[in-house]
């Protein structure tokens, strides 16, 4: 939409000229930008509090925009994209408003961990406990449709107050649930169900299991189909052997690389048309497992794993399954109906591996009760093998470190300087015997940048996580503001995060007790629920700004690895990664390897925010130190 703004006079330096009218000639956002055109000094920055105390200046605004500063999304436009991309409403931004309200008006804490943060709330300077009190009162001016939405929020004020810890956390509980069944089935109806009846009556001449294997946790199987020419398949679906050697012999500080070529003889699994070795994947026991193929046609289906030999234990498991209930039964091809059978079809299907699973290959087969029309495929109707190694968690230890930041193009305004502040939050989890993930001590690192520019690097090296030993996984969230860099509204923001980010840390703490309730164990155990705790936490944070600060958000990520996966990323014996991408809110996210070497893998994580033309990359070196 054109919007034209038109000032009566353009002076020379005169008072004059510093007394601007404009003539909006259509309606929508408009930006005004301050040029020092005056002979006169500017007048000084305004206060940072609120013409009234804990009220909002306008929509979405609990601090003023500073003079110079680069302008920033309206109100409107934030929650417009937010409810473009919120398929599940963040029940942790909501909840942080309930606890704010609470603390705030003097509300007893009923829980310990609520206690803890009502200390903290009501400790912050009075200018802090006057923003809060402001983001509360612009939340509350929302539309119900956007509280209930994006935040899951459908009560008015009084009813906000009522809410007690154990309801703030069950709707954080149950957000959880719909990101980890989401993250594990993909989008929509993900309701157990099973997948539609593929099977047609056995020839003579047909030996092949009616139940395929397309992926094992998104790698893709020999079953797959069409089937796929070996050189199709990515380094990382391939079975390979990695040696380590130095880049420049002459000078071992370069550093090192892995050379790895595909492993072609006693494969330890399966093979492709060319004797090629198809990747058995690592997994330490009591995590979740994800298979996808056809005909998982009952909610009955089985997951059987049995060792290898020399190993005896043979364990048939329970399985959570989500069927592909749209694709096709049939379609025709050259005039005739037949089936559809190949990868078209999603049939999904997640187990968790027992907690006291012996260590072993073992191959992994789909048993599926016989509902079909043919007694001869037996019952119950097994796949062909596929396979899993166990292993025990690695004993050495890990660093996670930030390098820099590349501002390869900063918010599309010529004019205004900005700040970007930068805190990336890590949680550890421990996995017990039992199947229980228990939280551990977060670790925090922020970092602020000032005039940032567009093709600019900056140096802004930290430790952002280094383990004990005793984790099972670890999730970081990361979040970046583009903030005015005047320093009394940089405090502002501040101060709001590290309450936030205080609340994120008592809410994973007292999730520890909430997933033990019958309700939280319905949840995916492991590293599929610690991820999605994360990913929570960087959504949460990015919302819960949208409504009462005039900043954007530039980064939001949210990285999560286990022990294991720490291990293979620093070892010798795997290949790098390949490349990927996906969205966090608004926010697409680009994952590149860079360098990988025996004991170091370092990455660029770049994000580009398509609705304010912002593209920013961090990267990542991942250490194995012990």
């Amino acid at each position: 939409m054109t919007k034209h703004a038109a000032t009566s006079s353009k002076g020379s330096g005169d008072s004059a000229s510093c007394q601007p009218s404009f003539h909006i000639v259509n309606h929508g956002d408009i930006h005004i930008s301050n040029h020092n055109c005056c002979t006169s000094p500017l007048p000084s920055h305004p206060s940072h509090s609120a013409p009234d105390a804990g009220v909002p200046i306008g929509p979405g605004q609990c601090v003023p925009v500073m003079l110079g500063s680069r302008p920033k999304r309206p109100q409107a436009a934030k929650l417009k994209a937010l409810r473009k991309t919120t398929r599940i409403p963040s029940a942790i931004a909501g909840g942080f408003v309930h606890v704010v309200r609470r603390a705030l008006a003097g509300v007893p804490p009923a829980a310990p961990w609520e206690a803890r943060l009502f200390e903290m709330l009501r400790a912050q300077r009075p200018a802090t406990r006057d923003l809060l009190r402001c983001s509360v009162a612009a939340f509350d001016a929302l539309s119900a449709r956007d509280r209930a939405q994006i935040y899951g929020v459908t009560g008015d004020a009084a009813s906000s107050l009522r809410e007690t810890p154990d309801s703030i956390l069950q709707s954080i509980v149950d957000e959880l649930k719909a990101r980890v069944t989401e993250s594990s089935f993909g989008p929509g109806d993900t309701t157990e169900q099973p997948g539609r009846d593929r099977f047609f009556a056995p020839g003579d001449e047909t030996f092949d299991s009616q139940v395929r294997v397309w992926t094992v946790n998104g790698l893709r199987t020999s079953e797959y189909r069409p089937t796929l020419p070996p050189e199709a398949y990515l380094p990382t679906e391939i079975q390979q052997h990695c040696v380590a050697r130095l880049v420049n012999e002459a000078n071992p500080a370069e550093g090192g690389t892995l050379d790895c070529t595909p492993v072609t003889e006693n494969c330890p699994g399966n093979t492709l048309s060319d004797g090629t070795c198809v990747r058995v994947q690592n997994v330490t026991a009591g995590t979740s497992v994800v298979l996808v193929g056809v005909n998982f046609a009952s909610i009955d289906t089985r997951v059987r794993l049995s060792a290898t030999a020399p190993g005896t234990t043979v364990r048939t498991l329970d399985a959570f399954i989500v069927g592909d209930r749209e694709t096709p039964v049939t379609e025709v091809v050259t005039g005739a109906t037949v089936l559809i059978r190949d990868s078209r079809v999603s049939d999904r299907l997640s187990f968790d591996v027992p907690a006291d699973l012996p260590t072993g290959l073992y191959q992994v087969q789909v048993e599926v009760p016989n509902v079909s029309a043919f007694p001869a495929l037996g019952d119950p109707i097994v796949s062909t093998a596929q396979y899993l190694r166990i292993v025990p968690p690695p004993s050495a230890r890990f660093e996670i470190a930030v390098q820099n930041l590349v501002a390869r193009d900063v918010t599309d305004y010529e004019w205004g300087s900005d700040e970007i502040a930068i805190t990336t939050l890590a949680i550890p989890f421990t996995l017990d015997a039992a199947g229980n993930l228990t939280p551990g001590e977060e670790q925090k690192l922020s970092r602020r940048e000032g005039d940032v520019d567009s093709q600019e690097t900056r140096d802004i090296s930290g430790t952002v996580f280094r383990t004990s030993g005793s984790e099972s996984f670890v999730v970081v969230g990361i979040i970046g503001y583009e903030v005015d860099s005047e320093s009394a509204y940089t405090e502002s923001i501040t101060d709001w995060k590290e309450a936030f980010l205080e609340y994120a840390a008592a809410i994973v703490a007292a999730l520890g007790a909430a997933l033990l309730t019958p309700q939280g164990r319905e949840l995916i155990v492991g590293h599929p629920l610690a991820t999605l705790i994360g990913t929570g936490i960087a959504f949460a944070a990015a919302a819960a700004v949208a409504f009462w600060a005039p900043v954007d958000v530039v980064i939001s990520d949210s990285v999560s690895l286990s022990t294991l996966d720490l291990a293979m990323l620093t070892g010798a014996s795997d290949p790098a990664p390949p490349d990927y991408e996906y969205t966090m809110g608004s926010i697409r996210v680009k994952v590149a390897s860079l360098a990988k070497s025996a004991t170091q893998y370092r990455e660029v994580r770049s994000y580009i925010e398509g609705d304010f033309a912002s593209y920013y990359s961090l990267t990542f070196r991942y250490t194995r130190s012990a």
